[in-house]
């Protein structure tokens, strides 16, 4: 079963460094935050330490959650998105071009995020996102 279309899709041949440059250091935040996280977690007696550690390391991690599920289904027909998978598109234009901040009024109150909200999703938030995002694919795009 073949699961993606062949058809040529149109690539970048080059990046501002701007662009490289920002890029270069989200990775460098979410490695400097797990590093900062393990070492609060080897320490162990400091609850205050770990619990900091857990706030920094939640929201790069959970964008970056937020990017590699949507990513799987970048190719999708706008078409066919409802609340959910909108809100995700949404939302990873804001992570990728606004930095981190809602860049337009989300579409649906799966998060209740507005305009210029920073992205700064919990646990819970995410699953939640995530169960609307993959209900939704299942329903409108599991039709192959």
């Amino acid at each position: 079963m073949k699961l993606i279309k062949e058809t040529a899709m149109p690539s970048t041949r080059s990046y501002p460094p701007a662009y490289v440059t920002e890029a270069r250091a989200k990775i460098d935040l979410q490695l400097s935050t797990y590093h900062d996280f393990r070492i609060a977690a080897e320490m162990g007696e400091d609850k205050a330490a770990l619990g900091a550690a857990i706030d920094a390391f939640e929201p790069p991690f959970f964008r970056n959650l937020i990017l590699a599920m949507d990513r799987y289904f970048a190719d999708r027909d706008p078409a066919l998105e409802g609340d959910a998978l909108k809100e995700v598109r949404t939302l990873v234009s804001s992570i990728l071009h606004n930095h981190h901040k809602v860049s337009e009024e989300v579409v649906s109150p799966i998060l209740s995020l507005k305009a210029g909200d920073d992205i700064r999703l919990k646990a819970q938030q995410f699953a939640k996102l995530s169960e609307a995002f993959f209900r939704e694919l299942e329903l409108n795009y599991g039709k192959a």
